[in-house]
């Protein structure tokens, strides 16, 4: 039987829009910045805040997916995370020949903000209540 490390009773899906929020921000500041061990900090904290997005949306998945299609939901979110990585990188790749590395990062970064902020935005995302029974079961 596993153990988790961290178990967080009350996920809510603006746990990870507010780390991702902040993973925005950093990614904005590494364009910004100059000084390599600067940068190399900046990024230990968007690892870190990685961290905590894996853990907190997998508490989330389960509090908002049925039981019933839990499996097949989070095929299609792997299925879809793991498709766009490859994407991104080619895409980045590729502007690299036009435009400068920490430009792209500062576009990155106001990416990641703006969508954390719509996300945001959306009523039944900010008004989630972690305590309503799920009628779907």
């Amino acid at each position: 039987m596993a153990v988790p490390l961290f178990v967080i009773s009350n996920a809510r899906p603006t746990m990870t829009i507010i780390t991702c929020f902040f993973q925005g921000i950093i990614l904005f500041l590494v364009g910004h910045v100059n000084h390599i061990w600067l940068i190399v900090s900046l990024f230990a904290l968007i690892g870190l805040l990685e961290t905590a997005v894996n853990v907190i949306a997998p508490s989330v998945n389960h509090t908002i997916i049925p039981p019933k299609i839990f499996g097949r939901v989070i095929s299609i979110l792997i299925l879809v995370m793991s498709g766009s990585i490859p994407i991104s990188q080619a895409i980045a790749g590729y502007l690299m020949k036009w435009i400068e590395p920490n430009t792209i990062f500062i576009y990155a970064g106001v990416l990641e903000i703006s969508a954390a902020v719509m996300v945001f935005s959306l009523p039944f995302v900010r008004n989630y209540n972690v305590n309503q029974k799920n009628t779907t079961n």
